[in-house]
């Protein structure tokens, strides 16, 4: 997130202003917010979190000028920190002159700065952006783009960029004259003082082959200053946690920076939030349970499943770790990416990835064993650091496309290790079918079948206490009778009884994207009250949080810096009233969030209900409209007439709520006029539907009432339908499948596919991202099925 300054150019980014490594202008900049805030005779400072300790840690005189501490963490009132008090907001001695908001999250600082301006009218309130003209390097990005520029003439920043010095891309290591003039340039700093050289000693080789000083320059030992020869970023953090006074490259930049090649600037995007700090691949000894996530989720979401089992485990008496690995590859991803000045990244064997493969429209790529290559490293480290903290069990999140990486790690654990007991969860495991598959990888013990709060428990108890149960309910083992005949678990009714998530293991700030977007996931329900539609593959049981419960957690993630949060369920108004009281419960407690979610049509959502969910913070509603013809709606028994459609759509509109609607295309029962009937129909809305954010193809999934049932709706298969579904446990492949009555088959779906989009497009129906990824991947699957025609 931004804030714009249009006199000055460029936005300012909180998250940018410091590198957090006490190298370049940290110190600098601390020193000289020191002396500005020396100019107040009474100062508060606001935070007690990582941006004073980072200070503190560096300039102990800091808190010289400081009268007292504000914070809204209530555990901390009455603490004292260097000598002075933490209090509350409310606490705040009138005769303070100033408070210096000390956060560097853009969202936390705009929240903090409204309750100054709420409480403390009469104070003066300086942030780091007050500060902004300060002409400090890694304060001011302008000050910076500026020494820039008049150095390189020819050098041009766009407007919205930054520039920073980047090691990566000063040496070509191909022996040429600017290598040579740099390997002078650190000789001449270092001023033939002997240094011990930790890092890359092909590189040191290089250097010294360039620059003959260096050759008794780079010969200490460990009595001499430590110099860190390394290129990439995330090398350099690691040697830097091992030797925390150790010079880098950097120095480079610090002493002669004008003497440097164009090269060296690497203009980027202000907005990354690069570097972060990066949880280490490790785990603690003498676990009982490790709860394990790799990659890859949806973007950086915070893995809020993983969360309610973290808490879960919380309650048993048992040592546990969690190890989200998936914000541990991501963030390491977009660091060499971003950091290094890489626009693209590279397996050893030459594999290109992606931009972001955590993109949805990457998601392909975590099932290509070439791609996965470009893990090794992190995934040798994994196994080496399991087997040897060699925990009694292991639990795993699975969700399709992680599926790849867990076999490949846990298969060599199990190998290894074979006493170590393996438990599977999450949504590969959501129904009978996609457990058996799991359970048949080999590497797993235990499969949970869909939700584990009831089952898990005493599962892990027994394990725990040498025993090896066997034939359960809502679970399927290996250990399993051979006539055992599995039967559902017993679900949890009050979903009021586990904790939400609080992402304890690393903290919320990290679950963000490279570029700062941060959309948290969030839950009111399980299940979907509906359980009718026919294509659909998550028809479960519906429960729901109530309204105190969900305000609790909006709150106590809004204090955290979160205020744009993402409903992940199947059936958010299940109940509308109970929709209706949690946004009732959120404008009570006037918290200023962010609300997006997937509705069903409903005949209760009234155009006064969509005002109440404007008010409580919703800007986003997609519809899951699906059905656009008369016919349709009823053959994917969606329950609504198309007039609800336009009353929900044109009443959310007016509510000034963004709409988004989906659709499916190709149910059996289809016929052409249908498809004729859905694109008036959708033409008809234009003007209540700001996105179009899904078109499908019908998909035959696992779970779903076509899927289970094929036979009653007139399906039928290109070969043994028994071997297709052995071979495709997840999903039909669409040219293996078609419908009669009338005959629709995959390249009938395509065709109709392409009609809708061509038609509703060029009346002017926007598309969202998604879908036009998705348009373009079903429109080149239908060049190819012409092309063999």
């Amino acid at each position: 997130m931004l804030e714009n300054d249009t006199k000055k150019e460029l936005a300012f980014v909180y998250e940018g202003v410091f590198t957090f490594d006490i190298r370049g202008n940290d110190r600098i900049v601390i020193k000289a917010i020191e002396q500005h805030l020396k100019n107040y005779k009474k100062v508060a400072l606001y935070g007690a979190g990582q941006l004073l300790k980072y200070f503190l840690r560096y300039s102990p005189g800091f808190m010289d000028g400081i009268e007292v501490i504000i914070d809204d963490k209530e555990a901390l009132w009455g603490t004292v920190i260097h000598g002075k008090k933490v209090i509350s907001l409310k606490e705040l001695p009138s005769d303070i002159e100033a408070v210096f908001v000390c956060i560097h999250q853009t969202s936390l600082v705009e929240k903090l700065i409204n309750n100054l301006q709420k409480s403390a009218k009469n104070v003066k309130i300086e942030t780091l952006k007050s500060l902004y003209d300060f002409d400090l390097a890694g304060l001011s990005p302008k000050a910076l783009r500026k020494r820039v520029e008049d150095v390189y003439p020819d050098f041009h920043i766009p407007v919205g960029k930054s520039v920073r010095f980047c090691i990566h891309k000063a040496f070509s290591n191909d022996g040429s004259d600017e290598d040579a003039r740099l390997a002078s340039l650190l000789a001449d700093i270092l001023n033939d003082k002997v240094m011990y050289v930790v890092g890359n000693q092909e590189f040191k080789s290089y250097l010294q082959s360039l620059e003959s000083k260096l050759l008794d320059i780079f010969a200490g030992d460990e009595k001499n200053t430590v110099l860190i020869l390394e290129t990439e970023f995330l090398r350099i953090q690691m040697l830097l946690e091992q030797y925390p006074d150790a010079v880098t490259l950097d120095i480079l930049e610090n002493e002669n920076w004008r003497s440097l090649p164009q090269k060296v600037w690497q203009v980027y995007d202000q907005n990354v939030i690069y570097p972060v700090a990066i949880p280490s691949i490790s785990f603690e000894q003498n676990l009982d349970f490790l709860l394990l996530d790799l990659p890859a989720r949806y973007m950086a979401m915070a893995p809020n499943g993983l969360g309610y089992v973290h808490n879960l485990l919380s309650t048993l008496d048992i040592k546990s770790q969690t190890a989200d690995f998936d914000i541990i590859f991501y963030h390491r991803f977009h660091t060499k990416r971003i950091m290094d000045g890489m626009e693209r990244l590279y397996t050893k064997q030459g594999y290109e990835t992606k931009e972001d493969p955590w993109d949805m429209e990457s998601a392909d790529e975590w099932e290509n064993p070439e791609f996965i290559e470009y893990f090794r490293d992190e995934i040798e480290e994994i196994i080496q650091k399991l087997i040897e903290a060699n925990p009694k069990i292991v639990g795993i999140s699975l969700h399709h496309t992680n599926q790849l990486m867990a076999n490949k790690i846990l298969s060599r654990v199990k190998a290894l290790k074979p006493e170590i007991m393996v438990l599977a969860g999450g949504y590969d495991c959501a129904n009978h079918t996609l457990a058996k598959n799991v359970l048949a990888e080999g590497c797993y013990d235990y499969v949970f079948i869909g939700e584990a709060d009831m089952t898990m428990p005493d599962v892990v108890k027994n394990i725990l206490n040498g025993k090896t149960p066997k034939n359960l309910a809502g679970v399927i083992s290996r250990y399993d009778d051979q006539d055992f005949v599995w039967t559902p678990a017993p679900l949890l009714l009050n979903l009021d009884e586990i904790d939400f998530p609080k992402y304890q293991w690393y903290g919320v700030d990290i679950y963000r994207n490279y570029n700062g977007y941060q959309l948290m996931p969030i839950a009111a329900s399980r299940g979907c009250r509906w359980s009718k539609c026919t294509f659909c593959a998550e028809c479960f049981s519906w429960r729901n949080n109530s309204a105190t419960y969900m305000a609790d957690q909006f709150e106590w993630l809004y204090n955290e810096g979160c205020d744009l949060f993402h409903f992940n369920e199947s059936d958010l108004n299940g109940d509308p009233a109970a929709l209706g009281n949690i946004c009732k419960e959120v404008i009570k407690r006037d918290l200023q969030i962010r609300l997006v979610g997937q509705l069903r049509i409903h005949p209760e959502s009234t155009l006064e209900y969509f005002q109440l969910l404007k008010a409580g913070g919703f800007v986003h509603l997609r519809f899951g409209v699906d059905g656009w013809s008369k016919n349709t709606l009823r053959l994917q028994k969606k329950g609504y007439p198309k007039k609800t459609v336009t009353q929900n759509l044109r009443d959310a509109h007016a509510a000034g709520i963004r709409v988004t609607t989906n659709m499916v295309i190709g149910v059996p029962g289809e016929t052409d006029d249908d498809i004729e009937e859905s694109i008036a129909f959708v033409i008809e809305n234009k003007a209540h539907i700001d996105m179009m954010e899904n078109i499908n193809t019908l998909m035959l999934a696992a779970g779903s009432a076509y899927y289970e049932a094929p036979e009653h709706y007139g399906i039928r298969f290109r070969g043994d339908k028994e071997k297709i579904y052995t071979q495709y446990p997840r999903m039909i492949p669409a040219d293996l499948w078609y419908s009669e009555n009338p005959y629709i088959d995959h390249h009938i779906r395509l065709e109709r596919y392409q009609k809708v989009c061509d038609a509703i497009f060029d009346a002017g129906v926007q598309f969202g991202d998604y879908a036009k990824w998705a348009a373009k991947r079903h429109m080149d699957q239908l060049k190819i099925d012409h092309s063999e025609d």
